[in-house]
């Protein structure tokens, strides 16, 4: 399933190389959140992976984007011990000033 947020880039981080065939890129997304009658920030952490990479250096901190992803859910075993694992895997971000000259 595809899911889509938009918000303001306030982080991202150095590409790290997990093994030979896997490498993944993080980074933060702020965005605000109303509940109740009151605004809330949240800041989401997204990962792109393998070929992803790259994409996120065309975009500048505090740029407002559009970021498309899937949640991922991966089980892991070791030692016995059974853990579960959920991350945001972006595919595609897209800026939001040229989405808005667009229209």
């Amino acid at each position: 399933m595809n899911y889509e947020l938009t918000g303001k880039l306030v982080e991202k981080f150095d590409t790290l190389q997990i093994s030979d065939n896997f490498r993944k890129r993080e980074f933060i997304i702020e965005t605000i959140d109303s509940r109740n009658g009151t605004d809330y920030t949240d800041y989401i952490k997204f990962q792109l992976v393998k070929d992803k990479c790259g994409v996120l250096d065309n975009f500048d901190i505090d740029e407002e984007v559009k970021v498309n992803f899937n949640i991922r859910g991966r089980k892991f075993e070791k030692e016995g011990k059974l853990n579960y694992y959920t991350s945001l895997e972006a595919w595609k971000l897209e800026r939001m000033v040229a989405l808005r000259q667009e229209a």
